[in-house]
């Protein structure tokens, strides 16, 4: 297989999966106890943060998922309540998926400081 076959077939998955991340995220609802769930399914998700079941004390990404979902539901007061980042989040979804559509569309345009340029803004939300 060759290194453009394989560049395709990267940028194919990261597409995928930057739309189902927004599918997934705009699709599911949050509940006035504030949990997230999908009413379509009637399924609601389980606490993920296992701090906040161990001390009851949130950690610092608390919220995020209620902020993306919050944000693309058109409430950015509530977005921004949740948490400061979602915003950022989003952006880098959408950022993505555009980018890997692109790359998609050219062909094997490859250049180290486009990759670069819509990476690192990913990279350093995933640090913080």
């Amino acid at each position: 297989m060759s290194s453009d076959t394989i560049y395709r077939l990267v940028n194919a998955w990261l597409a995928f999966c930057s739309i189902a991340g927004a599918i997934a995220l705009w699709t599911a609802d949050i509940r006035d106890d504030e949990r997230v769930g999908w009413e379509m399914f009637d399924y609601e998700l389980p606490e993920l943060c296992t701090q906040k079941v161990e001390t009851g004390e949130p950690c610092d990404s608390c919220g995020l998922t209620r902020s993306c979902i919050a944000f693309l539901h058109g409430e950015f007061d509530r977005s921004r309540a949740f948490h400061t980042r979602g915003v950022y989040y989003i952006a880098c979804l959408l950022s993505q998926l555009i980018f890997r559509l692109y790359q998609l569309r050219k062909g094997s345009l490859r250049q180290w400081w486009l990759e670069l340029a819509f990476d690192l803004p990913l990279f350093a939300l995933v640090l913080t």
